[in-house]
């Protein structure tokens, strides 16, 4: 999903989704994208959910680190723009840190990231992705696109990371 800007020529509408487009790069998550998924985590996101990110992210890199997770940024024009992942908790594959940068948003970047952690699962023969959300208001344009993209309200007892305002939503794959 790389590609190259026409430059010198200004675009509009349609053309310009296009040029953006091509710039889209989606790649594995580098030790020095951190700080910026941090931010776009800030932005989107609760406060407390910050503290669990830098700790997921510093263990994440750490060069022992050994655990079934994975995560992808989305860079335009040398800006992470999103991020997406997995972790296994279990025998459950889940949705990692799953994020676009407010600007972004409402564009399909999601839905393009989304794609990528569920083809990462189809290879790995996942037959489920499960997902943590909010029922805070916050949450509602969260909650209505994992929705729309196939996503089930459901229930699993005794989730250790369970808060009384935690949706558990899940796909099959």
């Amino acid at each position: 999903m790389k590609g190259k800007r026409n430059k010198g020529k200004k675009s509009k509408g349609k053309k310009k989704d296009e040029d953006d487009e091509a710039n889209l790069e989606i790649r594995e998550m580098r030790k020095e994208d951190t700080q910026a998924v941090i931010k776009i985590i800030k932005e989107t996101m609760l406060a407390d959910d910050i503290r669990v990110a830098k700790r997921t992210f510093k263990r994440y890199f750490q060069p022992e680190a050994n655990f079934p997770t994975k995560y992808w940024v989305a860079v335009q024009e040398g800006e992470v723009i999103g991020i997406t992942g997995f972790y296994q908790h279990l025998n459950s594959f889940w949705l990692g840190w799953f994020a676009v940068k407010s600007k972004y948003q409402r564009n399909g970047l999601g839905k393009v990231l989304l794609a990528k952690t569920e083809e990462a699962g189809r290879k790995l023969s996942w037959k489920e992705l499960w997902v943590l959300t909010s029922s805070l208001p916050e949450f509602a344009r969260a909650r209505r696109f994992y929705k729309k993209e196939g996503f089930k309200e459901t229930e699993l007892p005794n989730y250790p990371w369970q808060e009384e305002d935690t949706l558990i939503l899940k796909k099959e794959l």
